[in-house]
């Protein structure tokens, strides 16, 4: 049984790893209709919001709540900037510990080289 030899015109149509690009443009035609159609619903939805009732009352509870969200945000941010510093002061007192630590350990190791060479 010999295998399946794969000739030129078969591999030329494939279709595996090829994009199917369609270069269809949109006629004017069909934009219009798009066009006409998101006026609609756009003004459909802002008339349903223009007729809720008590719109006063809620205009204002919106501003509050943004007013909110506005005083929660910049007080986060002030507190991440303090833990931020908190952090970095933690860090730094480990790295003195460190460093104060690893100087007393040499300088015993130098004291103990030289008594041991005298």
């Amino acid at each position: 049984m010999t295998p399946y030899k794969i000739t030129r015109k078969s591999s030329e149509n494939r279709k595996v790893f090829r994009k199917n690009k369609s270069n269809k443009k949109i006629s004017l035609s069909r934009q219009f209709i798009e066009a006409l159609l998101m006026l609609l619903i756009g003004g459909y939805i802002l008339n349903a919001f223009n007729q809720i009732p008590n719109r006063d009352e809620w205009l204002t509870i919106i501003s509050n709540s943004w007013h909110r969200i506005i005083t929660i945000l910049v007080d986060s941010f002030d507190l991440l900037k303090i833990l931020i510093v908190t952090i970095s002061i933690l860090i730094g007192i480990l790295m003195g510990l460190i460093l104060l630590i690893g100087g007393i350990i040499r300088i015993f190791k130098l004291i103990i080289f030289f008594f041991r060479h005298k």
